[in-house]
């Protein structure tokens, strides 16, 4: 039987102390599978084309998809897409983004805005166009007061505080509605490569209430007057009636007066829209290509210069329109009408909808986020959903026989996408909701074509519960202390 003396028992009780000492130094140590590396409860997101990004609750922001032009923020390029968050670096307190075609804004709550990914057109607005991308966020020189961005393709708009509106990027068809004639008359060489790289307010306007880039650029002020710029075509309402000869405006025009409305919907490339009024009921004009109007027509040759009441809808509360259109409805219901290319409508039968139809299997919806063909949706439980398009991985990484499309409301689980349950009403002037993103671990099933040096930049999760995360330390530390204390007991034995 071992025998241990006064003595050893001491100093036994000495290095037991060391351990214990050693234990509560750990547990002020954060672990690096924190909550602080964790996304945490997003506020709103922003899809297009090419990637999505999403404010945290924090004010950081996050991003997964395409990231060919670093449009991800996390200061790399690579190849192929990331389908789960990674952080955009550096930026904080951020109160809107939106998601362009390889390019990212945001504004932070000091009113500044911040851009990265491709600049070829001069959409980031930093004075000029070049073929470099940023893979981290600049901050647009000398532009404050800004409180909502809106990008569409390579174009980009912002709502200042005081009301007013500036664009920037592509000007070949008087995007900018500086006023200006284009630099470059159409059919010259470079006519499609001019570019407003630096923000120009758009002249004429204040008061303003809600902005849209469409096919062309709109803006709906308090007063319910409805004015546009760019191309011209049937969205720009009587005006173009009088002027079809002209190519384009670069100076606003009133497209229809509204009584009530709150706010205005398009997206780039489709030359109609739609106007949502406190009443909840829905207007649409412009061409009904793809049938995109909601009307009943199922003539995409027709059109109507003056905003309609779209038929057989509820309620509605918030609205999102391209060539396809989709609602919310104060029940917690969707619809949507128009083109259905990459079941973008979230209707599983293909073909175009020239009128208004229940997006079925889902149901209790409480906020929506639409934008270049992909869609997502929380419903009152604080569950996701995403449908549309998901070439680059913008809707996550849902597990479909086609991966490039999602062809109805599906439930995000296998991107670790999950909801939080603070309940939030929606504003249909400013859409927002608190959603958890629980980042799973690389591998191969999450990341496409994703090179080694991008993990760094990997948010991974927790590898399981840790009762005591609470006071900052993990299994991991605990095992080492008592490692470490079993260690020095035992040499203390062995010299006995």
């Amino acid at each position: 039987m071992l025998k241990i003396g006064l003595t050893n028992w001491i100093v036994l009780l000495k290095y037991c102390c060391t351990a214990v000492v050693l234990a509560l130094l750990l547990t002020s140590v954060p672990s690096s599978a924190s909550t602080a590396d964790q996304p945490g409860a997003f506020s709103t997101f922003s899809p297009s084309f090419t990637h999505t990004l999403a404010i945290a609750s924090d004010g950081t922001v996050w991003a997964w998809g395409d990231n060919s032009r670093g449009e991800l923020g996390n200061g790399e390029t690579s190849m192929g897409y990331i389908s789960h968050p990674v952080q955009v670096k550096g930026l904080t307190n951020a109160v809107s983004v939106a998601a362009g075609s390889y390019f990212s804004l945001a504004v932070k709550d000091d009113g500044t805005v911040w851009a990265w990914g491709d600049n070829s057109r001069g959409q980031l607005g930093l004075g000029s166009a070049d073929t470099a991308s940023r893979s981290s966020p600049a901050q647009i020189s000398g532009f404050t007061g800004v409180k909502e961005v809106k990008s569409a393709f390579s174009n980009a708009m912002a709502l200042k505080t005081d009301g007013t509106v500036w664009s920037w990027g592509p000007n070949a068809h008087g995007e900018a509605g500086d006023g200006k004639p284009i630099d470059i008359p159409a059919g010259s060489p470079g006519y499609d490569t001019q570019n407003r790289p630096y923000p120009c307010q758009v002249t004429g306007l204040d008061h303003i209430i809600s902005i849209a880039i469409a096919g062309d650029h709109l803006a709906l002020k308090s007063d319910g007057t409805i004015w546009g710029w760019g191309t011209t075509n049937p969205q720009l309402g009587e005006w173009w009636d009088q002027h079809k000869d002209t190519e384009y405006t670069s100076t606003p025009v009133l497209v229809a007066h509204v009584d009530d409305a709150i706010k205005v919907a398009g997206y780039g490339g489709s030359f109609n829209a739609l106007v949502l009024k406190k009443d909840g009921t829905v207007w649409s004009w412009g061409e009904n290509k793809f049938d995109a109007l909601g009307l009943g027509k199922d003539d995409e040759a027709y059109y109507t210069l003056t905003p309609t009441a779209v038929q057989g809808l509820p309620r509605i509360i918030d609205i999102a329109s391209g060539p396809y259109s989709v609602v919310l409805a104060d029940d917690g219901t969707l619809w949507a009408w128009g083109w259905n290319q990459f079941y973008a409508s979230g209707i599983s039968t293909p073909g175009n909808i020239c009128s208004p139809v229940q997006v079925s299997g889902i149901s209790g919806v409480s906020h929506l986020f639409v934008s270049g063909y992909s869609n997502y949706a929380i419903d009152n439980s604080m569950s996701v959903w995403a449908w549309g398009l998901n070439n680059n991985g913008q809707l996550g990484d849902i597990a479909t026989s086609d991966r490039t499309s999602v062809s109805a409301p599906t439930k995000v689980t296998t991107s670790g996408i999950s909801a939080n349950t603070t309940d939030m009403t929606p504003d249909p002037a400013v859409v927002t909701a608190q959603v958890q993103i629980e980042t799973p671990a690389a591998s191969p099933t999450n990341v496409t074509s994703q090179p080694a040096t991008a993990t760094s930049t990997v948010i991974q999760s927790p590898t399981g519960a840790n009762p005591m995360s609470g006071f900052g330390y993990t299994t991991a530390s605990l095992a080492i202390v008592s490692a470490i204390g079993l260690s020095l007991i035992a040499q203390r034995y062995r010299g006995a």
